[in-house]
């Protein structure tokens, strides 16, 4: 197929002429303030998807309203991302096998995410695996994130991974889009910014344009990630907060380093205080689940401290534990890392649990942990325990 045969429109003449169209297998990510300026942009695209009889697939996740009000003639699933990462990732690989070729898709707004798994990190996990996927079969997919929430690092793999990355700004009633990356397209005022108008869009060449614009915006600093912010301030409500605040934090960190809703969770709402999971968390590595054995083993040892036998029967008998617990975000992030996503998607069917079996445990064996993964702990031998996570040793 020709390159003239492969663009798409995306049903506002302004974006259309501002990136010379899109292409099939492009992926589109929107940074937005509002929800409202994403629909800005969806609508169009929604209409001409039905006018051009593209089969429309609508992914919808998010706890905002819904970015398609007219559902009719769309294709709509609605998944919970509460499950975690693994489970998400993979419900929307079998959508995008299931729906097949030149699919057309909308997903809710990505930073929604973080309302569930309390990771950036893991929201660029989840792009990496999936964009790349629908880029294979030809899809064309918008996507949003909230400007100025996400960590550089997360933009910055987003952006190596999509092929048009874009931001989009409503001043005074009127709507400006700056594109970052356009995959193999340019022209000599691509990446400028751009008005659009009622006849397509206007480049913003001037510096006085520039800086009126530029006045208009408001620009945000490096971000700490998700997870770091919501352990900081369950420090600060532990220290200066309520009771219900506390006990609000409590859930809140039960539900991300335990899981929710099972026997275990409840025992462990039942039993831990707010600073017994704090210190949990300050001696985990990465973020996310710390694993049921570690659960149960720091459970059981929270029940005999709390009785009142402890000191008659069991203190002579208890040792201070040193014990340190691998998130089990930096082990998706790992195979995310290396290329084994799709690997350990083959892996999880029934028919391919042992035949790819051998060949994901010897890749997983030689790869790399994610720059951003380190060492929160410092002891004598810790230096020479993180090589060994990292496979140096």
């Amino acid at each position: 197929m020709s390159g003239i045969d492969r663009r798409v429109s995306g049903g506002l003449k302004g974006f259309d002429d501002a990136v010379d169209q899109m292409r099939l297998g492009d992926n589109v990510v929107w940074q937005v303030d509002t929800m409202e300026d994403y629909r800005y942009v969806v609508e169009p695209y929604v209409r001409q998807a039905k006018a051009d009889e593209r089969n429309l697939v609508y992914i919808r996740f998010g706890l905002h309203e819904p970015v398609i009000a007219d559902c009719e003639g769309i294709t709509v699933y609605e998944i919970s991302p509460k499950s975690g990462f693994e489970d998400f990732a993979t419900q929307i690989h079998n959508i995008i096998t299931k729906e097949g070729w030149k699919v057309f898709y909308v997903f809710d707004c990505l930073t929604d995410l973080l309302k569930f798994w309390y990771s950036d990190l893991m929201i660029g996990n989840f792009f990496m695996v999936t964009c790349p996927y629908l880029f294979s079969l030809d899809t064309v997919a918008y996507f949003a994130l909230r400007r100025n929430v996400h960590t550089y690092d997360t933009i910055a793999r987003i952006r190596e991974t999509t092929q048009l990355l874009l931001d989009l700004y409503e001043v005074d009633d009127e709507y400006y889009i700056h594109p970052l990356k356009v995959w193999q397209r340019y022209s000599p005022t691509m990446f400028l910014p751009h008005k659009m108008t009622m006849d397509g869009c206007i480049s913003i060449t001037s510096s006085a344009e520039t800086a009126e614009l530029l006045s208009n915006l408001i620009f945000g600093t490096e971000r700490m990630d998700y997870w770091n912010l919501t352990m900081n301030r369950a420090r600060e409500i532990l220290v200066s907060g309520d009771a219900q605040e506390r006990e609000e934090a409590k859930t809140r960190l039960v539900s991300i380093l335990v899981g929710r809703h099972t026997k275990m969770y409840d025992m462990c709402l039942q039993y831990f205080r707010l600073e017994d999971l704090l210190q949990i968390a300050s001696r985990e590595i990465g973020s996310g689940y710390i694993g049921g054995k570690s659960v149960g083993m720091l459970l059981a040892r929270r029940i005999l401290t709390r009785g009142q036998e402890y000191r008659t029967y069991f203190k002579p008998y208890m040792e201070s534990h040193d014990s340190y617990y691998l998130g089990s975000d930096v082990f998706y992030t790992y195979i995310v890392q290396n290329g084994l996503w799709e690997l350990r998607m083959k892996q999880k069917t029934e028919e391919g649990y042992f035949v790819y079996a051998e060949e994901l445990k010897e890749k997983l064996l030689h790869g790399k942990f994610h720059e951003t993964i380190h060492c929160p702990f410092f002891f004598p031998s810790g230096g020479q325990l993180w090589k060994c996570f990292c496979g140096e040793v």
